[in-house]
This record gives structure tokens, sequence and C-alpha cells, in this order.
């Protein structure tokens, strides 16, 4: 395997571990700041909205400046970031670091995607692609399961197993030999014609129902199995969301395989219509027992597309712009999914239940596979 595209992984990997870090030890991080569920609700969300922010001039450095110091920045980002916190027990810094992971993640999606673009065989870019997303939500497994026995050797664990994890990779950054084509600035007429590609929002919306789908089966399930048993306690069952995150990252890998068996537009298309009507299942669903089978196989069926929706975007536009079309991707997809997050929540707080939100998600996914048909076959044949 080329080293460029392994080094890929090994930041997959780390990123999942720094993305639920915090979530992952939520009571002892309340209790060292004195923090309500308000304020660490703050320092939750503060990666999450950097890092969809700055999608799209992240993406306009990585064509810019080129791989290798878009990789170094980002590296040196992250590691800063899990870092900054331990020189105090403070909630600002802990947000202050927050940020900076956010930035340093939200350089790294479309860094490390156009690496793989261009360090990959052709025929295994999706594939590979693919690959980096499932270590990612591997990663965000091993969070909840790693964190939680280092937090009893002291709270700085909490941000020193990600900002350790990041060091050895930072390293690996500087000595690596980042080849490809040069960057070349890019003007203004170039990145305005990125926003013009039909396909970048036919995927973005597409990526943005799945990745949206991840974020909130996992972060709901619990919440709704509760529900469904009667039990106003989501504790318990905390383990369906780690399921859900679990076939999440099974389903990415998984679907770079397919690639080689099948095109990836109809993987993208038939992804969003069995998400649809495993929506309306959840919706009419009456029985408990059915509840966490149909939400793991909504879970797979928006994770197997992931390498499916990157090797299309990898090949609609030019290479030169490439960083920019990943990023706007990547932007469309993360505002979608925290909107759909808080969807559910809003439907539980307002009427009582999650149902509403499934109804609602299925309805805008029949929407989504007319809509994307026409834009990727506006495409062209790169789209195809």
């Amino acid at each position: 395997m080329d080293s460029r595209v392994a080094l890929g992984f090994a930041i997959a990997w780390v990123m999942g571990v720094a993305f639920l870090n915090v979530p992952a030890a939520l009571d002892p991080l309340m209790a060292l700041y004195a923090a309500s569920y308000t304020r660490i609700s703050l320092l939750m969300s503060a990666l999450f909205w950097t890092h969809a922010l700055v999608q799209i001039p992240s993406g306009v450095l990585v064509d810019r400046l080129g791989l290798k110091r878009n990789l170094i920045a980002c590296l040196g980002a992250m590691t800063l970031g899990s870092l900054l916190p331990l020189a105090g027990a403070s909630l600002e810094l802990a947000v202050a670091g927050r940020i900076l992971t956010g930035v340093g993640t939200g350089l790294s999606f479309p860094t490390v995607f156009k690496m793989i673009a261009l360090c990959s065989p052709r025929n295994k870019i999706g594939m590979h692609q693919a690959f980096f997303g499932g270590f990612f939500s591997l990663g965000c497994i091993a969070a909840y399961l790693v964190i939680p026995q280092l937090v009893p050797l002291g709270w700085i664990w909490v941000y020193l197993a990600p900002g350790l994890g990041f060091l050895p990779l930072l390293a690996w950054a500087v000595l690596l030999r980042v080849e490809g084509r040069p960057a070349v600035a890019t003007t203004a007429a170039e990145f305005l014609g990125v926003f013009r590609v039909r396909a970048a929002w036919a995927i973005g919306l597409y990526h943005s129902l799945s990745w949206g789908s991840v974020l909130a089966l996992g972060s709901w399930v619990p919440s709704l199995l509760a529900e469904a048993s009667g039990s106003g306690a989501s504790a318990p069952y905390a383990w369906g969301g780690m399921l859900v995150l679990l076939v999440s990252g099974i389903g990415r890998l998984s679907g770079g395989m397919l690639l080689f068996r099948l095109p990836p537009a109809p993987i993208a298309h038939g992804s969003i219509a069995v998400l649809a009507g495993l929506y309306g299942a959840l919706f009419l669903a009456e029985d408990p027992r059915a509840l966490l089978p149909l939400a793991l196989t909504a879970a797979a069926s928006a994770s197997i597309n992931f390498g499916a929706f990157f090797h299309l975007i990898s090949r609609a536009g030019p290479a030169g712009s490439l960083g920019t079309l990943i990023g706007l991707v990547n932007m469309i997809a993360n505002f979608g999914a925290v909107a759909f997050t808080f969807l559910f929540g809003w439907f539980k707080d307002t009427r009582g239940s999650f149902s509403d939100g499934f109804l609602v998600l299925g309805a805008v996914c029949l929407l989504a596979v007319g809509l994307g048909r026409r834009l990727l076959s506006a495409g062209g044949p790169a789209v195809r």
C-alpha cells in the first residue's frame, strides 16, 4: 500500500477518537468544569461547528498550497488543539482547544481525500476513500471504548490520548514525500466554477442524509430504545448508539469493496432510496423489537455509499479544484447532519416522540433521489 494512503487511514482513526473524546467522558468533565448541560454542550459542539465552517476555505487552501503543507498544518492544529486543554482545568481553554482541533479536522478531510484521489490507482480511489471513512467511524467507537478506561488515571487523558496519537502522524507527514500535481493559485472564476458543479450539490445532499442518519441514529437510538421500552433512562441503552457506529464503520469499509462489483452512481441512488423505505418502516413500526434492527439496517444503508460519493466527486471536476469541490460536499453534509440531528430532538420535545422525524427524513430521501438522479445525469460521463 502507498505510504501516503496509509497515513490517511491513520489520520482517520485518530481523528475519530478526537471527535468523540469529550462525549466519552461527559460526566467527569462536567464535574471538573462545574458545568451545566448547556455549557458542556458548547464544549461538545465547538469542534463540530468549526469543522463544518472551514470545509470550503480548507479545500481552497489544499488547492493553493499543496498536500504536504496542508498535511503538516492540519496535524499541527489537531495536535495543539488536543493538548491545549492540558494547560489548566478551564472550560474556556478546553473550548479553545476544541475549536483549534475542529480547524485541523476541517482541513484534514479535503487534504486527505485529495491525497487519496491522487495517490491511489484509478480503480481503487473510491475503495480507499471508503476505507478512510470506515477507519474514522471505528476511531469514534475507540473513543467510547478507550477514554472511559483512561479517565480514572486523570482527566488529562481525555485530551492526551488523541494528542499523543497525532504527534507521530505529524512527524510522519514531515518526513513523507508527497508528490503529484503542483499546487496552483485558484482564480476567482475557478473558485466560483466549483459551485456550478451540479454533482457536488447532489452528492452533498446525499451525503448529508447519510452522515446525518448515522449521527442522528447514533445520538438518539439509546433514547429511542428507552422510549420504546417505557423507561425514562437512556443510559442503559448506550450500547445501541455504539452499535450504530460499529455498523456504520463496517458499512463504509464494505462499501469500498462493493465498488469492484457495481458502478458508483447506482450505489449512491439506491442506498438513499433504500434509506427512504427504512425510515418509512421506522415511522410505521409498532413492535419495539423491530426498532433496533431497522435502525441498524438504516445505518448500514447510510454508510455503504461513502466510497461511491467520493469516487463520483473525485471525477466530477478538474484536479486543480478538487480540494475545494470536496470541501463544498463536506460542508453541505456536515450542516445537514447537524440539522437532522436537531430535528429528532425537536420532535421529541414538541411531539413527545421521534416517529415524525423518521417520516420527514423518509420524505426528504425520496425527494433527494429524484433530484440527485437529474443532477448527476446532467454531470456528464465523468459521474456515471
